[in-house]
């Protein structure tokens, strides 16, 4: 239900990553049955990097280079799941500072571990580099067999993570959010109400006037407020004996029982975000298997990595936070530059991510559901390809 347990298994994780980049490096340095590729110079026996070959493996931008912009936003995308990793901290460690050091620390470790991977295995197999890495080694290597095991571990605990917050917007949207909309509106009426009922009284200086409402505010977790009324009332109303009466009559006000709706029967007794046991795993499973059934239909895992890190992680990294910025503190450049950044790779990025997604789908259907025509003209056509190899040699 919260990310408490994760929490305890997070060094795990780390220390997976870290070994499955110290496995890449000593096959890149160690280089088992000549596993590394010699694209260096014509001499395989001089490691120098000539220029050309440091001019097409550096700086040269291949083809894919905007949908592939998608995996690396869908990589560092960590802002849904913020509030749920501020929750984890202890109270005592629930400061801005201390998240500045968290946030910070761990976007800077993620950044060296994917560098430190990427980089390695380029230097191994260069432009052959396939998106699955471990697939390119031989599969006789334990080394390798013990990394997959490490990436199985670690997306085990990164896994659940997305969860929580999928998991936690379905119920405030449709199970909890209206109950509370609407006790909202009426905590709003009613406790404006005594207020406009003391002022009036004091400046008619009136005594003995019962200032209580006619209705009760019906109040939910996610209405209470930071500071209790006592705090209220000893930091900013001390010089108000006005507000100070329609604050204790507030809290004289009794409460009605807010379960008036039906889906407020599925959640726990004061808890506007948890579900009852059985409804919360029935939740659970149903996006587990959702997310299941996609990830085995799609032709392209990496695909759908692109597509969905250009459409939605782009507003998630760059559009939003650059909104934000301007509504709480103005206009600034690089709020500026963030959102155009934002905007360019999100639009220009979906569109051939799209494009990409619907060419490997329509690859992917022809070859497993081809028809026999197709398989004869597949066969016509390499049957024209060998004729025309055979007159060429002649």
């Amino acid at each position: 239900r919260d990310m408490s347990p994760l929490s305890n298994l997070s060094m795990m994780s780390v220390l997976a990553m870290t070994a499955i980049v110290i496995i890449v490096i000593y096959i890149f340095v160690a280089n088992p049955d000549h596993v590394r590729r010699h694209d260096y110079t014509d001499n395989d026996d001089d490691d120098s990097l000539s220029p050309s070959l440091f001019h097409q493996h550096w700086v040269i931008v291949k083809s894919g280079l905007w949908e592939s912009l998608g995996t690396f936003v869908f990589t560092f995308v960590s802002q849904h799941t913020v509030h749920l990793a501020y929750g984890s901290l202890k109270p005592s460690l629930q400061t801005v500072s201390n998240w500045k050091y968290v946030s910070t620390v761990s976007l800077t470790v993620s950044t060296i571990v994917s560098l430190a991977v990427g980089v390695f295995v380029y230097m191994t197999f260069w432009e052959q580099t396939k998106s699955n890495l471990f697939e390119m080694y031989p599969t006789s290597f334990a080394s390798i067999s013990i990394a997959r095991i490490l990436l199985c571990i670690t997306m085990l605990l990164t896994f659940p993570l997305p969860f929580f917050t999928c998991r936690e917007m379905i119920i405030l949207s449709f199970l909890s959010g209206n109950s509370s909309n609407d006790n909202a509106t009426l905590t709003e009426e009613t406790a404006t109400a005594p207020t406009t009922t003391a002022r009036n009284s004091s400046l008619e200086e009136t005594s003995g006037t019962d200032i209580q409402a006619a209705g009760s505010p019906l109040t939910s977790d996610l209405e209470q407020p930071l500071l209790s009324d006592q705090d209220v009332l000893e930091e900013e109303n001390d010089n108000d004996p006005v507000e100070t009466i329609a604050c204790d009559n507030l809290q004289e006000v009794p409460q009605v029982n807010e379960e008036t709706s039906p889906s407020s029967k599925l959640l726990l007794p004061n808890q506007q975000n948890q579900l009852m046991l059985p409804y919360h795993i029935t939740l659970t499973v149903i996006l587990w298997i959702i997310t299941t059934i996609l990830a085995i239909v799609a032709p392209s895992l990496g695909d759908v990595l692109d597509l969905i890190g250009c459409a939605t992680g782009t507003v998630i990294a760059f559009v939003l936070p650059s909104l934000f910025s301007f509504r709480l503190k103005g206009y600034s450049h690089l709020a500026a530059f963030v959102l155009c950044v934002g905007g360019i790779v999100g639009i220009f990025g979906t569109f051939f991510s799209t494009q990409q997604l619907f060419a490997d789908l329509q690859f992917f259907v022809l070859s497993t559901v081809g028809t026999p025509s197709s398989h004869q003209q597949s066969v016509d056509t390499i049957d024209s390809d060998t004729t025309s190899m055979v007159t060429a040699i002649q």
